[in-house]
């Protein structure tokens, strides 16, 4: 009898089970249909509240990355529809069924960054070329977003905000929505294998998140204009997104992200404990920085005044605390050498250095030796950019040509000493025509 009485337990349970399971399927397929049914409409109410802004030559390049990117996803194809609207902030965003959204400041900003690379004004670049750079630009931007598509991050979102609130279906609204830092991640990764999948140089995303943290670096530094927008408070630290993209080898990126974190605490009073752990740990590694001694002082403050009530305190005080900037911790050459990254194909670079790493000690060549310098020079690591130095430096004492000098020069610009490089390029310009 007990046997049996069991077996029925059992049988009730999975049978409850299933039934709850299959109520949650009914729901999640209700909640999906009706997320797909608004999403046009949001899509077209945000586009009314942003005028619309035909894109002109960037027709061609935003429509074939859209076109790359999702024909090589492995999913099921889906129409796409995009529109530019008039908004001079750098953003871009998806609708759940589809639909996309990029704001025509982000397409000057690309045209802005072309224009610095190719070192000429963008009427200057041949329509081809101009073309094919404004495509590599934007697919990271859109590789993201067709992440947040590709992994429902709206439904999942709007799920959890539907579980945890007392509203009904209908009053959800998109524009209150936030992704996680777990969404942004995942799309993040996403995106950086749609960009490998469609034939794209996956270290173009690595570049758009340095460009957005030095957007970051200026808005802390109070810079007005475009670079003041919402997409940085919507979006985790560029160095977060970067350490867990990308190998980190001296976790500079990683530290960077931990010392945002503790000083974003500190301001909010939250987590004084960890944030004063992470300052001990940040002065390990930079003893006697001014900035992490007047930041863990403050936490200890806040720390304090946890044990206290504030009818002890009397009054209430404002306690000031700035936020975390990278020239707090990082030189120059630190800044530089803790965004650094090695561009173009990473396999190809590899087999170069390793190519000169092989020969040059035996070559005993200064041409060759400055080649090789060079390319140590973009290593993010610091022994190579020492031997870098050395090399480069060796070439030209032994033979001081106009090439080894100019590339004596690059390589002291691409390890930060920047003013030393500024004073040899007028030195060389001199020598070579003395009217300069």
């Amino acid at each position: 009898m007990r046997k049996k009485t069991f077996i029925a337990v059992i049988v009730l349970t999975l049978l409850t089970a299933f039934l709850l399971q299959a109520q949650q399927n009914q729901s999640d397929t209700e909640l999906w249909a009706y997320i797909q049914r608004q999403s046009p409409i949001w899509y077209d109410s945000y586009c009314a509240a942003n005028v619309p802004v035909n894109p002109g030559e960037w027709t061609e390049p935003i429509e074939s990355a859209f076109l790359r990117l999702a024909n090589n996803s492995g999913e099921k194809d889906f129409s796409i529809y995009y529109t530019v609207v008039d908004r001079e902030d750098f953003n871009a965003m998806c609708f759940p069924g589809g639909q996309f959204v990029i704001h025509a400041g982000a397409l000057a900003v690309f045209d802005m960054m072309i224009a610095a690379g190719e070192g000429q004004s963008i009427d200057r670049i041949s329509a081809d070329r101009l073309r094919m750079l404004r495509e590599a630009y934007l697919a990271p931007v859109i590789a993201h977003e067709l992440g947040h598509y590709y992994n429902r991050h709206t439904f999942r979102s709007m799920k959890m905000q539907w579980s945890l609130s007392e509203m009904s279906r209908t009053d959800l609204d998109l524009t209150q929505l936030r992704f996680s830092q777990e969404n942004e991640f995942e799309a993040d990764e996403t995106g950086f294998l749609l960009l490998q999948l469609a034939g794209y140089n996956p270290s173009s995303m690595l570049m758009i998140l340095e460009f957005l943290n030095a957007m970051q670096q200026d808005q802390l530094a109070g810079a007005q204009g475009m670079w003041l927008n919402g997409y940085l408070s919507t979006h985790p630290s560029p160095h977060k997104r970067y350490a867990v993209l990308e190998e980190d080898p001296e976790g500079l990126h990683q530290w960077a992200a931990d010392l945002e974190q503790a000083f974003s605490d500190v301001q909010l009073g939250m987590n004084p404990d960890m944030a004063i752990k992470t300052l001990d740990k940040g002065l390990q590694r930079a003893p006697g920085n001014l900035h992490l001694e007047k930041a863990r002082a403050v936490a200890l403050h806040k720390q304090w005044l946890t044990t206290t009530t504030l009818a002890q305190q009397k009054l209430k005080g404002l306690i000031d605390m700035p936020s975390f900037r990278d020239e707090m911790v990082f030189s120059k050459r630190g800044t530089r050498g803790a965004r650094k990254a090695i561009p173009g194909d990473r396999r190809l670079y590899a087999k170069a250095k390793s190519a000169y790493e092989e020969c040059y000690e035996r070559a005993a060549d200064p041409g060759f030796d400055s080649n090789f310098a060079l390319v140590l020079a973009y290593s993010p690591d610091r022994d190579d950019e020492q031997l870098a130095l050395d090399l480069a430096s060796g070439a030209v004492n032994a033979w001081a040509t106009v090439s080894n000098i100019s590339n004596l020069g690059v390589v002291l610009y691409l390890i930060g000493s920047e003013d030393e490089a500024l004073e040899l390029f007028a030195g060389l310009a001199t020598m070579i025509d003395g009217n300069f």
